[in-house]
């Protein structure tokens, strides 16, 4: 293993926004992982992940709990005793609700080294308990074999890029990226009667037009709540992100930019 690998993967200081991204898309790569489930949050009872993997031989599923930390754990760490006994205590339920099931087994995952000391006190402490230890060494052997194209990226962190758009979004006024755009030189506008006697057209909501439409223009005047609609889309956008399945990535820029660039945009 190269000895830079480990560096990258120890230098991920947050858990939440630097490692679980990493093991979101790690996760369901290893061989006979079938489902992988991201807890974090008031429903994660103790399990950061839900992983359902497959006995072949006795051709039966087998249900995980992975508890996520970064940095090194030692044998004071009280935290990861807590997070065991729930992950043994609570059933929960999966695959959208249509499962309910109790953890066989739980990692214990972090993304430096787990003393020995530690790893001794709780095995003796949760002795009838399937406990498995994932060191940085373990998980960046993984990588290189299971997902190599981590290691060329200099940050992949789809939650992350997440966060930060919406931090700029956040932190920029309203009136710096909402403006008049010359709408009326693009779209051709008519008023229709409407007919009061005909069904009218429920509200949409913009996660999915998004997901339908090529364009879309948002109209309000100040302090209509265009930024707020924005914001939502983008915690949307995050909630529904899953590695499994194709999702959207928000791009965002002035038009001005774009112009002052000399950039052209291919839609």
């Amino acid at each position: 293993m190269k000895p830079e690998y480990l560096r990258k993967i120890e230098s991920l200081q947050r858990e939440v926004d630097d490692f679980h991204p990493v093991l979101r898309a790690l996760l369901p790569r290893l061989p006979t992982v079938t489902h992988v489930e991201y807890k974090q949050g008031p429903s994660e009872k103790g399990a950061d992940f839900v992983i359902i993997k497959r006995d072949e031989a006795l051709d039966e599923e087998i249900y995980i709990g992975v508890i996520c930390k970064v940095g090194k754990i030692i044998q004071s760490n009280s935290e990861v005793e807590r997070q065991i006994e729930e992950c043994q205590l609570y059933p929960r339920f999966i695959s959208s609700g249509s499962k309910n099931i109790h953890l066989n087994e739980i990692w214990v995952v972090t993304n430096s080294s787990i003393s020995n000391n530690a790893q001794e006190k709780i095995y003796l402490k949760f002795k009838s308990t399937n406990i498995k230890f994932i060191e940085g060494e373990k998980i960046c052997s993984l990588i290189s074999k299971y997902y190599p194209e981590f290691w060329d990226f200099e940050s992949i962190n789809y939650e992350q890029y997440l966060t930060d758009t919406l931090q700029t979004i956040s932190d920029t006024p309203e009136s710096s990226f909402f403006g008049s755009v010359g709408i009326n030189n693009l779209i051709d506008r008519y008023v229709s009667k409407e007919d009061h006697k005909k069904r009218r057209h429920r509200p949409l909501k913009l996660y999915s037009v998004v997901r339908a439409e090529r364009f879309i223009f948002l109209e309000g005047t100040v302090g209509s709540g265009k930024s707020t609609l924005l914001k939502q889309l983008i915690k949307k956008i995050k909630e529904e992100y899953s590695y499994e399945k194709d999702y959207i990535l928000p791009v965002f820029c002035q038009y001005k930019d774009v112009l002052e660039k000399n950039s052209i945009l291919k839609i």
